[in-house]
């Protein structure tokens, strides 16, 4: 009789109370996999019992519709879907990952987006579709910056969900028009400041955090929204890269940035792209946008990033040019169901499933397996 191997999805606590994030999609997680032949259950580091290898974790009975708490032994491969936190929390993630480096991730934390953006910088194919920008040392380097963009975010380098952006624009008589998100996501309105009132806001939002300035793209709507795409690309059953799928995000009203979680909203790429472009400019765009996709996993692989996943929030101007905003290792998929597109949705919750069945039976590890398929 084969034994089933053992998948641990492993998160991070998001209050005191002890709840997750994402229940819906880590209830979906749990159902397919069990689905597909695995002993799949959810666990938090705060749950483990290095002593005795036992873990205290969460199983999802679909027969009565309800979370079951009971010990199990440690897995045999971890789905790490932990969010950076500044928190006691994550410190706990590293000295769990530390301590148990024989279990077989499917993907390790990626490093801050200053660290990201400089290492694609390094690579021909992405660094022509990454917008400029500078590590924010003193707030001094980012007056300079403003002087040189015509519109710049200033953002946190460990920030999620648009929270603690900040968009500035110099205007003729030495003044800033801003607008942005505090680390609570409450929108900063509109507003006219000075160099000291700029300085003052940034030096509250840059609070024991470290910040980084990007060139602003020009992606406001005739609405006055700004919207972007967030493209998917996963490894398969096969442990090959694979473009699962695409959405357009169109931010709330006043908000500089598309995140769901800031009030956005999602509508089909496709639907997106016509407002602005033909369709011959359509079909160019969106494979310029997988082929950039293709770009930066295997450039962050090669540096020994270990990846099951990747989300890129991209910009396409008006000139059809597009531009990678960032890239986020841990991403949500309901954009997918916002758009209707379930069958998109269950792909994206199955894939990481399927690729974590074939590192199984292959018996190697992500990078191991890298180096083996070139």
């Amino acid at each position: 009789m084969t034994t089933k191997p053992a998948l641990g999805v492993m998160a991070l606590y998001i209050n005191s109370k002890k709840q997750f994030d994402e229940r819906s999609y880590l209830k979906n997680l749990m159902i397919q996999g069990e689905k597909m032949g695995m002993k799949i259950f959810l666990f938090s580091p705060e749950n483990v019992d290095e002593k005795n290898k036992r873990i205290y974790a969460y199983f999802y009975n679909k027969t009565k519709s309800k979370w079951i708490r009971k010990w199990t032994d440690f897995p045999n491969i971890i789905f790490d879907r932990c969010r950076y936190q500044a928190t006691s929390r994550f410190k706990q993630l590293k000295r769990f990952r530390e301590k148990n480096p024989r279990i077989i991730y499917l993907n390790r934390p990626l490093s801050n987006k200053w660290i990201v953006h400089e290492k694609l910088s390094e690579n021909n194919s992405v660094k022509e579709f990454l917008p400029n920008s500078k590590l924010i040392t003193k707030l001094d380097d980012l007056l300079q910056f403003t002087n040189r963009s015509k519109e710049t975010f200033f953002k946190p380098i460990n920030g999620t969900g648009g929270a603690g952006i900040l968009k500035i624009q110099k205007t003729k008589d030495q003044k800033y028009l801003i607008q942005g998100r505090k680390h609570n996501r409450k929108i900063i309105p509109k507003q006219l400041v000075n160099k000291s009132q700029l300085l003052g806001l940034c030096k509250n939002l840059n609070a024991k955090k470290q910040y980084m300035a990007q060139q602003g793209i020009d992606i406001k709507l005739d609405s006055g929204s700004v919207h972007d795409y967030r493209l998917l690309i996963q490894k398969n059953n096969i442990g090959e890269w694979v473009v699962t799928g695409c959405a357009g995000r169109i931010g709330a009203k006043g908000s500089v940035t598309s995140n769901l979680h800031g009030g956005g909203y999602a509508v089909p790429a496709d639907r997106l792209l016509k407002s602005w472009f033909k369709e011959h400019q359509i079909k160019s765009i969106k494979q310029n946008m997988e082929q950039l996709s293709y770009a930066v996993v295997t450039e962050l692989e090669s540096q020994n990033y270990e990846l099951c996943e990747l989300a890129l929030d991209i910009a396409v101007d008006r000139s059809g040019k597009i531009w990678l905003l960032e890239v986020n290792p841990k991403p949500a998929r309901k954009v997918f169901l916002k758009i209707d597109e379930e069958e998109t949705y269950i792909k994206a919750v199955v894939r990481p499933l399927e690729y974590a069945l074939w590192l199984y039976k292959n018996g190697n590890s992500p990078i191991g397996a890298i180096r083996k398929r070139k």
